[in-house]
């Protein structure tokens, strides 16, 4: 091979090599933006669930403190007056306010009624299914009385928005006489409305199991108590984008 071929040959394999760095770069530098864009994605996508998590939880909060100021269930938690419970906290109540779970508790943290309803089934069940709800909520009442939070609790496969508030009377004058206490599953009815509301297809997956384990010393807050009432995060469910 003479020397113009040595030089042609040499240009195309300097070329060549210059081409394929210069992909690889490129497609390196693709490839970084790519997956940065695709973080960034996420990251929005799970900043609109939290932000819809947040929704449902403010609307369950409202519901609740619009009882909470309630004259009526005011005296009722002082009388606990049959009559009352059953014409105004009756399965009836929380299929039109879309509630799985009520209960009311007086001032010595003694449950005066609790309700329970299937909205799906469209049917009240008894209330043994939000037993460890209930029961961690009513021991942490004997410790601070005026507690008021909302959040998430966990019950082995599913998951409740649970919320509760002292009972005032409606211009809030005198002092708590109990805690009305509401609570609404997580269920697909929950989660479709998310999704359509968010236009994101995702899942979630309770992360802590059982959601309270009463302690045999009595405690403080919620978090003592084991449960897994707090805002949804990473620490409570696993949320999947689809």
């Amino acid at each position: 091979m003479g020397i113009r071929g040595k030089l042609v040959w040499l240009y195309l394999m300097t070329f060549g090599a210059m081409a394929a760095l210069a992909s690889w770069l490129l497609l390196s530098y693709l490839h970084a933006n790519f997956d940065a864009l695709e973080e960034r994605q996420s990251e929005q996508a799970l900043a609109q669930l939290m932000r819809n998590f947040d929704a449902e939880l403010s609307h369950l909060a409202s519901l609740n403190a619009d009882w909470a100021h309630w004259d009526a269930l005011y005296f009722f938690a002082q009388n606990a007056d049959p009559r009352f419970a059953q014409e105004e906290l009756s399965p009836i109540a929380l299929q039109s306010a879309q509630l799985s779970l009520m209960a009311v508790f007086d001032a010595n943290a003694r449950l005066v009624v609790q309700q329970a309803y299937d909205l799906q089934a469209d049917v009240p069940i008894p209330t043994d299914r939000y037993a460890p709800a209930i029961g961690s909520l009513q021991a942490l009442l004997k410790q601070a009385p005026q507690s008021n939070q909302c959040g998430l609790f966990n019950l082995n496969s599913d998951t409740l928005m649970l919320c509760w508030q002292p009972i005032t009377r409606g211009d809030l004058s005198g002092r708590p006489v109990g805690t009305v206490m509401m609570g609404r599953l997580l269920d697909t009815l929950v989660l479709g409305r998310m999704r359509t509301q968010s236009a994101i297809d995702f899942d979630i997956q309770p992360l802590t199991g059982q959601g309270s384990i009463l302690p045999e010393q009595p405690r403080r807050s919620f978090t003592e108590l084991h449960s897994s009432l707090q805002r949804p995060d990473s620490e409570t469910v696993s949320v999947t984008l689809t």
